[in-house]
């Protein structure tokens, strides 16, 4: 239970390892403004035994960042814009034959809210709006997050 399984066509992994390193920085220019961006890279390795009997599979590498802007309108309350630029950079393989016509590129941009009641709480209120989006998922997203801290 919870583990890869070739046979079963629904899987709660991938059947193959992934490497994730990133670089995430933050500009605080101001006491009420803050800049800050994650840039990652993710590469793959390959799925040699797939389910349902698919040929061996390995999806392709990409790049991405998050970054955000935001200034703080009252003590516990910050505002700005948010936004996501992905980009798989090497096409998916399937037995051993690419598919570039099927790479993601997606770059989303919106307004975004945090809101800090204390410091064990943060609330975080996000909408991104699409404005290139390619073999991906479109149309509005909101993200509601809350971090608590024990």
């Amino acid at each position: 239970m919870g583990q890869y399984n070739h046979a079963d066509d629904i899987n709660p992994g991938s059947g193959f390892w992934s490497l994730n390193p990133f670089w995430a920085l933050t500009f605080l220019p101001t006491p009420n403004t803050e800049f800050s961006t994650r840039l990652q890279y993710l590469h793959n390795f390959k799925n040699s035994d797939p389910a349902g009997g698919a040929a061996p599979f390995r999806a392709g590498d990409a790049v991405w960042a998050n970054f955000a802007a935001s200034y703080k309108v009252l003590p516990p309350l910050d505002v700005g814009l948010n936004g996501y630029w992905f980009q798989q950079i090497e096409a998916d393989t399937a037995n051993g034959q690419a598919t570039p016509q099927l790479e993601t590129t997606n770059f989303s941009l919106g307004p975004g809210v945090m809101y800090q009641p204390d410091a064990s709480n943060s609330f975080f209120v996000n909408a991104y709006l699409p404005v290139i989006a390619r073999n991906t998922t479109q149309g509005f997203h909101l993200v509601f997050r809350w971090i608590h801290v024990f």
